[in-house]
């Protein structure tokens, strides 16, 4: 199986040495490196020349006019020849020199699966720093399509382009690169072919990937970052897979996407936290306080109602967005008695979702932070809050997975004991495994 290697470019001359390096390191030696550079003004073509003429399966296209990153990806994918395809990145490189070798035994071991992938280390784009780690599912080898659906709506599959290969055959299947997306195609089609044949899942760091402020997710607005995913949504519910696509993964997606864009639930906490501290000072007190810190507590009750105001606001917006593009979500979800919880990872095709009660959501929350994601795991612990008797024991027991979410602490105990709780047995809970977080 051959790989072709997609690589646009424009003015990253300086990354393409060590990009081109790492391409060369490759234990597997059946592969082709379309470089397509896009009317550089640096010198970039240059030193793409010096290493198309130093091995033959470096094969360069310079483009007479910059026409911009989509484009010059459809131009190398157009003249790729090979059975895999790798979209690379001028300024990300492969980090593994056996990468290319293990995804292509996997897809040999895993013949029905569309790709492979495995994680990528995010750094700094000019320290270098080590930022984190992307790359996850919920389990090493192949998902189908089906638990792929299921785990990405749950944000427990993200598939790193720069740390994924897939088949040709499959790519062109879906129609390649949608343009219509702009910088979401290969989010999409990345995530699209997993749904539609399956992937297979490597527990391996592959690649890195250099994080800038000036990058799509940082510099575009919330509007524009929320209406790109709707698109995204759109293009997921006309691919013709073989399932139905549960509205309660949608809704749980689309959650998750407001929460992290907003960073909601931080905002939330600490504007929980700002009003209890003043809310903690006592009557008596009053009289001593000086005049400047009477005029803090006002102007932080008022700055707290305002940006409590602008979170609601920007989630509405949010909201309107999705459903003017993807359309409304089937299940409301403003009430918590109307909310479906979503089925668990392999729960039977067709099967109905039933109204949440406490311990689903404190399941809910158990499978995000299982997931590394803390912020929906606390999310779903305060609605099961809000459903719970006033009860002394159980908001300790509450307080307590909350603390351990706070410290970046693992919390099973704890889950389990408000589990029990809920359910209406004791706070005792069993020694359980610690979970691992999907980063």
């Amino acid at each position: 199986m051959t790989i072709s290697v997609l690589l646009p470019n424009y003015n990253h001359g300086r990354f393409l040495t060590a990009n081109f390096e790492a391409i060369l390191a490759q234990t597997y030696p059946d592969w082709e490196l379309i470089v397509v550079d896009d009317a550089s003004t640096d010198h970039s073509p240059a030193l793409i020349a010096s290493y198309a003429a130093r091995d033959p399966r470096i094969r360069p296209i310079f483009s007479p006019v910059n026409q911009g990153a989509v484009a010059a990806s459809l131009a190398s994918l157009a003249a790729a020849q090979g059975d895999l395809v790798y979209a690379s990145s001028a300024d990300d490189r492969v980090s593994d020199p056996h990468f290319f070798e293990a995804v292509t035994e996997a897809l040999r071991a895993y013949p029905e699966a569309a790709g492979a992938f495995g994680r990528s280390t995010v750094v700094d784009a000019q320290t270098e720093a080590l930022l984190w780690e992307m790359g996850c599912a919920p389990h090493a080898g192949y998902l189908s399509p089906r638990e792929s659906a299921e785990a990405f709506f749950a944000s427990a599959l993200f598939i790193p382009g720069i740390a994924a290969v897939w088949r040709r055959d499959q790519i062109d299947r879906l129609g390649g690169y949608d343009p219509a997306l702009g910088p979401q195609c290969d989010y999409f089609l990345n995530h699209a072919l997993a749904m539609l044949e399956g992937v297979v899942f490597l527990t391996r760091t592959v690649a890195v990937t250099r994080h800038s402020h000036s990058s799509y997710s940082q510099a575009t607005s919330d509007a524009e970052f929320f209406a790109r995913h709707a698109h995204v949504e759109r293009r997921f519910h006309q691919l013709p897979l073989a399932y139905d696509l549960d509205p309660a993964w949608i809704r749980l997606w689309r959650g998750n996407l407001t929460n992290a864009r907003l960073a909601a639930t931080t905002q939330r906490r600490a504007i929980e936290l700002l009003r209890a501290s003043f809310a903690e000072i006592v009557p008596w007190q009053e009289p001593g306080l000086p005049k400047r810190f009477v005029d803090l507590r006002q102007t932080a009750r008022t700055e707290c109602d305002r940006l409590e105001a602008e979170l609601r606001e920007n989630e509405h917006l949010a909201t309107q967005i999705f459903e003017a593009i993807a359309g409304p979500c089937p299940i409301p979800s403003d009430a918590l008695g109307q909310i479906a919880s979503p089925p668990p990872f392999n729960s039977p095709v067709g099967s109905t979702p039933s109204p949440i009660t406490p311990v689903d959501l404190i399941e809910t929350a158990r499978q995000a932070l299982d997931a590394g994601d803390a912020e929906t795991a606390e999310r779903h612990l305060r609605l099961a809050v809000e459903a719970l008797p006033e009860e002394r024991e159980l908001r300790i027991a509450y307080g307590n997975v909350l603390l351990s979410l706070n410290r970046h602490e693992p919390a099973r105990l704890q889950f389990v004991a408000a589990a029990n709780l809920a359910a209406g047995g004791t706070a005792d809970p069993t020694p359980q495994p610690e979970p691992t977080a999907c980063l």
